[in-house]
């Protein structure tokens, strides 16, 4: 009884969460709604092929068509394109190599075996990529049917592969093609929420008195970002290859270059900021020559620091604001101006006591260069 109940609410934990999936999918922007989308082109795809193939061409063996289609409904465009070349160059290629091992070997048996064999080598060619299996099913079904020899046969199941795949890409291409911009828009905010959070209680650290006491916080918080930034990267990299091919290219391009282009600069900065981070840790124990800064150049780096995190949060606003922009560049540079004079040798007295400025300023320079670039 107890295991029957058990069951029971196992069914109705997974119908109801199956219901939430579907009213997500229904009423709400998202992998849900994605999902429902290309399930259902992919069917009417399927569909298509199947009346294109079956009914209207006649064809002997008409699933070839919509099997096809089906799997060149992708999750982008581009990847339509790419795998239908792949698939039809693969089904091409079976369709040689059962020609030239029926001709070679009249054995059946024996004509497969090869034929499995050198098709599956020839399938490993990076070229075909995942359709590579391709090559060695072809050349089995069309010996195993005794097909080989006619070229009528041979041409009807090229004309299969090829009617699916014009259908899935042209289905995928013109009907809400896919385009993945909200992740990535997502995922960069991320990386300039925790960048300049870093960034702004460093400089906090600076302005305050006394020696920074969390400063091994901020290295395990520039390894966690560098988790995010490659998270960001792959989200902008797969935003690139959803317009790739896509009718609404035009209308998504600009958003997703500049995801982009300021991801490529946070991650350039981000080196220089988990150095900065370690300097100040390196700084706080006061070992010479390495002495934490005082007050009033501490302050003066805090200024830089904090203009490298105002110009990220400026870098990461939809519209751009120049005027803005070069202000906050030119405080930051105010700022390293004025550091750099601070460093210079105070004589041939031995090291300078300056040096324990100097490998903050360094990284903190670096930061806000690639930033402000």
């Amino acid at each position: 009884m107890r295991r029957r109940e058990v069951g029971v609410n196992r069914l109705w934990d997974g119908a109801r969460a199956a219901g939430r999936w579907s009213s997500r999918a229904i009423h709400e922007r998202g992998a849900e709604r994605s999902a429902l989308t290309q399930a259902a082109k992919a069917a009417l795809a399927a569909v298509l092929a199947w009346l294109i193939a079956a009914e209207i061409l006649e064809l002997p063996q008409p699933f070839l068509a919509p099997y096809t289609a089906v799997f060149l409904v992708e999750t982008t465009v581009y990847r339509s394109v790419w795998s239908a070349a792949q698939q039809t160059g693969a089904v091409l290629g079976g369709i040689l190599l059962a020609m030239a091992v029926d001709t070679v070997i009249p054995v059946q048996a024996a004509a497969i075996g090869v034929a499995v064999l050198v098709g599956l080598i020839l399938g490993r060619w990076r070229g075909f990529g995942t359709s590579g299996v391709w090559v060695a099913v072809t050349a089995l079904l069309l010996l195993g049917y005794g097909s080989a020899d006619d070229m009528l046969l041979l041409a009807d199941r090229l004309l299969e592969v090829l009617i699916g795949a014009v259908l899935g890409v042209t289905i995928n291409a013109l009907i809400v093609p896919p385009v993945y911009m909200k992740d990535p828009a997502a995922a960069v905010g991320r990386v300039v929420e925790e960048l300049t959070g870093l960034l702004r209680d460093i400089a906090t650290t600076l302005r305050a008195e006394g020696l920074p006491d969390h400063a091994q916080e901020w290295l395990e918080r520039i390894r966690s970002l560098e988790t995010t930034i490659r998270r960001a990267e792959e989200a902008t990299g797969w935003a690139r290859e959803s317009i790739r091919f896509n009718p609404r290219r035009r209308r998504h391009a600009v958003a997703a270059d500049r995801w982009r282009l300021l991801l490529v600069r946070l991650r350039s900065a981000w080196p220089h900021v988990g150095q900065l981070a370690e300097s100040v840790h390196t700084t706080s124990y006061e070992r010479q020559p390495f002495r934490y800064p005082d007050m009033t150049a501490r302050t003066m780096l805090a200024d830089l620091v904090d203009a490298t995190a105002d110009l990220v949060d400026a870098r990461s606003e939809s519209v751009d604001r120049p005027v803005e922009l070069r202000r906050i560049t030119e405080r930051g540079q105010a700022a390293a101006d004025r550091l750099r004079g601070l460093c210079e040798p105070d004589g041939p007295d031995g090291p300078s006591p300056r040096i324990g400025l100097a490998s903050l300023l360094l990284p903190a320079m670096k930061a806000f260069d690639q930033v402000a670039d």
